[in-house]
């Protein structure tokens, strides 16, 4: 079939296949880029594979910065395709192929699959929740097929919970991992746990995650390649790390805020559509204005910067929009781009996005950007560095189109995020479970930074390789690390510094083992 084989093609994959009576090779990753694909193209070569260090240790590539790529760094915490750190490498993006045709030396590339919003009227929100449940099950069914033994990622949480507890269905024995934090007192543990009984089946829990984590570091930073700093890649490393020593393969519900709406920047989007009806100069003019002179109360900037934005960027990505100024700052001069040339993810998605009611179209942003470049970036890397394979049942093809074939209205019905899931959750479970906040998998990072060894953190940072080489601002970074370590408040200052001084710490120990 060729390249119409790709379209054929269920679940995660990243291959090179040389087709030898056509001369021509194929470069495809899936749809939803679980898998990853770098390579680099010139008039003498292509270069291709799963990680950074490969093209590296080919000789091919250089260590040259791309310099948007490190502005991208610090706007999102992680480098969004196609770009990579490297100025000579790229990576392919998700649902494309690339086909290069060996006489020609061209290069061409192709979008094989786009989500698309296809409403369906007519059925009941209790029919859509019978639905879910069975096209959910299905999926899991599918990836529970194996030669080994599968487990799950159980956080106690709506997604995994279910993931779990399809995968427990009509199965005698399955095993479940569950995370927690040392001195947490919101921890996923007893709620796993109960879910975990009310299913019967073994449930091992990881207790022990504390502060003295923050040294994976350097292990962390051999396995990304690459700069990234969303700091939940510590409980999500010790799980895979925990779970492989008993399995090799394991199911996670990753994939089920971005497709049923269950991020809280999905209520804000629902909550402030009523501002797309004000003309754009009207809300740029009054909270730029409100920004320049609550600039000193890092919140309110941060607010009305996002409120400042045109109504289709500010309802595509209300709480991933670039250009914020305490990250910018971190950025000497040569090395910083305006906010206009940061924009350009925003901006790229646009026209797919711009007929969308305002739920969807934040989801879609998170479907198309957030998710492959954060997220299932984050669980691949741990996974593969622990010889785990992760499957991704919410992310098959045949859910993700049931998913986005449910009305807005009915999906985020009374603006309850994740509303099907939880309804689902409810019938499993109970009210309990099914009305949790979502806590996430994010860490006490604050505190962790504060536990940290002082002079290690100050030599990371503050007095990093970075810093003396003048890509990063030392005034800048000096300031973030005293609001974290100078107070024991965790103010929303004081939170944002931990989350940006995370990010410097991390880029600095990656120049040091990458570019010495």
């Amino acid at each position: 079939r060729g390249s119409q084989a790709i379209d054929l093609l269920e679940g995660m994959f990243a291959f090179g296949f040389f087709d030898q009576e056509r001369q021509e090779l194929i470069l495809a990753r899936d749809r939803f880029g679980i898998k990853p694909l770098y390579f680099s193209f010139t008039s003498d070569y292509l270069v291709f594979g799963s990680e950074l260090k490969a093209l590296r240790q080919s000789g091919l590539i250089s260590d040259e910065l791309d310099i948007s790529a490190l502005n991208d760094y610090f706007d999102f915490m992680f480098i969004p395709a196609p770009r990579s750190i490297y100025r000579d490498a790229k990576k392919l993006e998700p649902g494309h192929y690339l086909e290069l045709e060996l006489s020609s030396w061209q290069l061409k590339s192709h979008r094989y699959w786009t989500p698309q919003y296809r409403p369906v009227s007519g059925v009941s929100n209790s029919e859509w929740v019978e639905r879910t449940e069975a096209v959910l099950q299905e999926s899991v069914d599918a990836h529970m097929v194996a030669d080994v033994e599968v487990g799950t990622f159980l956080s106690g949480g709506v997604d995994s919970s279910l993931v779990t507890s399809a995968a427990a269905n009509g199965r005698s024995s399955i095993r479940a991992y569950t995370i927690n934090f040392k001195n947490e007192p919101s921890t996923e543990g007893v709620f796993a746990q109960d879910v975990a009984n009310r299913i019967g089946l073994e449930n091992h829990i990881l207790t022990e995650v504390e502060s003295a984590s923050l040294n994976l570091v350097d292990k962390l930073v051999h396995f990304y390649d690459e700069p990234f700093s969303d700091s939940s890649i510590f409980p999500t490393f010790l799980v895979c790390e925990s779970s492989s020593s008993q399995l090799k393969v394991c199911l996670s519900g990753d994939g089920g805020d971005e497709l049923f709406s269950g991020y809280r920047h999905h209520l804000f989007a629902s909550r402030l559509n009523w501002t797309t009806r004000l003309p754009d100069f009207l809300m740029r003019s009054m909270f730029d204005g409100i920004g320049r002179l609550l600039k000193s109360d890092r919140r309110s900037y941060e607010w009305s910067r996002r409120l400042s934005q045109s109504a289709e960027k500010r309802m595509q990505s209300f709480m991933r929009v670039p250009g914020n100024a305490y990250r910018i700052d971190l950025l000497n001069a040569e090395y910083r781009e305006n906010r206009d040339e940061r924009e350009w993810q925003i901006n790229r998605y646009l026209e797919q996005t711009k007929d969308l009611p305002p739920v969807t179209r934040a989801q879609m942003f998170d479907i198309l950007f957030y998710l492959p470049g954060d997220m299932l970036t984050k669980v691949d890397r741990a996974s593969m560095a622990n010889s785990l394979e992760v499957r991704v049942p919410f992310l098959s093809k045949k859910v993700a189109e049931f998913a986005l074939s449910i009305p807005e209205h009915q999906r985020f019905h009374d603006r309850q995020a994740k509303y099907i899931l939880r309804e689902l959750m409810r019938k499993k479970f109970g009210t309990e479970h099914s009305q949790r906040r979502k806590k996430g998998f994010s860490i006490p990072l604050i505190d962790w930074l504060r536990n940290f060894d002082r002079q290690r953190l100050l030599d990371l940072t503050v007095d990093s390789k970075p810093v003396k080489h003048g890509i990063l601002n030392r005034h800048a970074v000096d300031r973030m690390f005293q609001n974290v370590v100078s107070t024991k408040r965790k103010s929303f200052v004081e939170s944002s510094s931990a989350t940006d001084l995370f990010s410097v710490l991390f880029f600095s120990v990656w120049w040091s083992k990458n570019l010495g």
